[in-house]
């Protein structure tokens, strides 16, 4: 099975107050140290969503135009240029996200089965592998009235298309988002 990999950066920031993208983590901007991630985890093409061409972003990446209607928008958009059968999607606001909580996921992907993590009632649709064939499912729910990602996860596994990650406690920190500066 092949894996691509998809970054979204395409949020306003505004809680915020400045581009999570560029925030230094560890000594790195965190679109780099994402970006890093999904190429150690298996990722052969690697993806950039963002509403327009970030100035920061190196001519050598992909960029996907995230048209700024929600991650479901950007996750469409590269499954139409993805030739891959699974996409790894990461959310750029994950500063404590890990090598070992994404190789788990890969090494759980099942042919035409996305896989969601969830902790408790919340799924982590923003760190989860996508199956490419919901695509169609996908451009469905975001032509609906709920476009949120959690919609999607319940189209998904109500048809039979996703499976499971149950986050167990000690990987919680990794699937919480940074979204406002700390004091």
């Amino acid at each position: 099975m092949t894996l691509d990999g998809l970054l979204l950066v395409g949020g306003k920031s505004r809680r915020m107050g400045t581009d999570k993208a560029q925030l230094i983590v560890e000594g790195e901007p965190l679109w780099q140290r994402g970006y890093r991630l999904l190429q150690t985890s298996g990722c052969g093409q690697r993806f950039v969503a963002a509403p327009q061409l970030p100035g920061w972003l190196p001519d050598t990446t992909d960029w996907v135009e995230d048209p700024g209607e929600g991650p479901l928008r950007a996750i469409i958009s590269t499954l139409q240029v993805s030739n891959a059968d699974h996409l790894l999607v990461l959310a750029v606001d994950l500063p404590a996200m890990s090598r070992v909580v994404l190789d788990k996921l890969v090494a759980q992907r099942r042919p035409g089965k996305s896989l969601i993590p969830q902790r408790g009632r919340w799924f982590e649709g923003l760190a989860a592998l996508y199956s490419s064939n919901i695509r169609s499912r996908a451009e469905s729910c975001a032509h609906s009235e709920d476009r949120s990602m959690q919609h999607l996860v319940r189209q998904l596994l109500g048809a039979d298309l996703a499976d499971l990650y149950h986050i167990p406690e000690e990987e919680h920190e990794a699937f919480t988002n940074w979204n406002t500066p700390v004091k």
